[in-house]
């Protein structure tokens, strides 16, 4: 919802972008000899190496750098559906749901069984608002691998969406059994139990699994607000400023709740 947590080691991310910069300048030499010698470009195309190229690109949201790669590697490899699942994933990001869902299902044609895919398109069917639509393509990506923390989020957060706060609370629970440390299910499942109502210090000590103590009671407060209890969440959003008088979020989440009683925003969570 709200909060994001990075994955892996800095490095890991840093090798395939060093490796970006050695491909492309391969790519560049020998012009002069180009009239007199063929191509060998498509002898040494490595599509694995496209796609965790752009894998990681996307991943840092560089899309301006990783669709023009993909679009290249599309001209040599048109039938590998990896590369439209991963154009399918920035054409979704960038608000394009019509050319997204196009390339889900050239991905899917072409790979019926990629699970990543169908849990992608899954994120997309929420993000048009049609949950019983997202609901199908979840739960294919978890029949085809199950136990899999990042689809069971997603299909929780599909839930909370359509405002099923047991269903997602069940899913956000088996995405924590297969993967005891994923922060953002302790998150999502903290908002999930809120939402119930009668449940707030069970919902703080699942924040306090991950956020210090301002942080928790800040995301307890949205929490509150969300079902629409703004007495509540000023109360809270007051004492996660006690514990930190300077917390931005905090501040400014009780600055909009005084200044319009608005329900604050909540960002899909999904992943790709």
């Amino acid at each position: 919802m709200g909060q994001r947590c990075l994955r892996g080691p800095l490095g890991r991310g840093l090798l395939p972008l060093l490796l970006l910069g050695v491909t492309l300048t391969l790519g560049c030499g020998a012009r002069a000899d180009r009239t007199t010698q063929p191509p060998e470009k498509d002898k040494t195309f490595d599509a694995d190496l496209a796609v965790e190229l752009a894998d990681t690109l996307i991943r840092a949201r560089a899309y301006e750098n990783a669709l023009p790669m993909l679009q290249r590697a599309l001209g040599r490899t048109p039938n590998d559906p990896r590369l439209h699942y991963l154009r399918g994933v920035i054409l979704r990001d960038r608000g394009l749901y019509g050319q997204a869902r196009q390339a889900f299902s050239l991905a899917l044609t072409l790979a019926p069984r990629m699970a990543h895919c169908h849990s992608a398109l899954g994120i997309l069917s929420d993000l048009e608002g049609d949950h019983v639509a997202a609901q199908r393509s979840h739960l294919r990506a978890i029949e085809l691998q199950p136990k899999t923390a990042p689809f069971l989020n997603n299909q929780g957060f599909s839930h909370y969406l359509a405002g099923d706060w047991k269903a997602a609370e069940a899913a956000y629970r088996a995405g924590l059994n297969a993967d005891p440390g994923a922060s953002r299910l302790f998150l999502n499942l903290g908002f999930a139990v809120a939402a119930q109502g009668g449940r707030d210090e069970e919902a703080l000590r699942l924040f306090r699994e991950t956020l210090d103590e301002a942080g928790a009671l800040n995301n307890l407060a949205l929490a509150q607000q969300l079902r629409g209890d703004a007495t509540a969440a000023r109360r809270m959003f007051k004492q996660a400023l006690q514990s930190n008088p300077s917390l931005p979020q905090a501040l400014a989440n009780l600055d909009a709740l005084d200044i319009s009683g608005s329900t604050p925003d909540r960002p899909l969570e999904g992943s790709p």
